[in-house]
């Protein structure tokens, strides 16, 4: 099943690179958007010393976690957005007759080039942030991967989760929910404790993002690493199941074209 994954994903790339010049732009335009939002978080911190208790280095490794998963994801499963307008164009018909897992395919199918460009981003803003951060140790760094894969693994279930809507709400491609989604998870680019409870639990339920850059930090900067990746495994999982289960439940309802 890898195999098939990256034999599509391979000649997918290899169409992109055919426009040499877009595919810079692309990869160019995820680094500018990002930077932004950085950068005005910098200009906050001349003004003041923390928020949330958290400084510059240690809310920009929240941006970091963030942004890396994000470029990932963008990589690796960029094709779960096109869920909606496949369904509702009728191309699921092609995937679901083939011998092959159909989110298998979904997820090989597109990739992001902006991805690349966040990633790349994301893995500076972690090595120069963590490098100033006081209470970083060495040996953290062996526990950065697991937390971005499970950051990874949140951000799939959350993606597939919410385009799968397409097949219970019957409203096509019109309904772009899992942008607005992804866009109010941007809140938790920042120290979920600053927001109102009622937003500190949309943001490690219904938008888990909290999950991904914010609660890993503060286990770590609080001595609770382990307890904390064992915490974020168990959500993560529950999570991917939930959203695997509701994707194949929705297939069942599908009726192919001008869904």
């Amino acid at each position: 099943m890898l195999k098939i994954y990256w034999m599509l994903k391979k000649q997918y790339l290899k169409t992109q690179m055919e426009y040499r010049l877009n595919f810079c732009l692309m990869m160019i335009a995820g680094v500018v958007i990002r930077t932004l939002f950085m950068a005005i978080t910098y200009i906050i911190f001349n003004s003041i010393p923390s928020i949330g208790g958290y400084d510059r280095n240690e809310v920009f490794l929240m941006f970091a976690l963030f942004f890396i998963s994000e470029g990932l994801g963008g990589i690796f499963y960029e094709g779960l957005w096109s869920i909606p307008s496949m369904a509702h164009n009728g191309e699921l018909d092609m995937m679901l007759v083939r011998p092959v897992s159909p989110l298998v395919q979904i997820l090989s199918n597109g990739f992001g080039l902006q991805g690349i460009g966040t990633l790349a981003l994301g893995i500076t803003a972690l090595l120069l942030s963590s490098a100033q951060i006081a209470w970083f140790r060495s040996v953290l760094y062996l526990c950065l991967p697991v937390f971005i894969l499970l950051g990874m693994v949140v951000r799939l279930s959350s993606y597939l989760l919410s385009a799968s809507h397409v097949f219970f709400l019957r409203v096509g491609d019109r309904a772009n929910v899992t942008y607005t989604l992804n866009s109010l998870g941007g809140y938790a680019r920042y120290p979920v404790s600053i927001y109102p409870g009622w937003m500190q639990a949309v943001l490690f339920t219904i938008i888990p993002y909290g999950f991904i850059g914010y609660l890993p930090v503060c286990m770590m900067k609080n001595g609770s690493t382990l307890a904390g990746m064992a915490g974020i495994a168990l959500a993560a999982g529950l999570l991917f199941w939930l959203a695997r289960t509701v994707f194949y439940q929705g297939l069942k309802r599908y009726e192919s074209m001008g869904m």
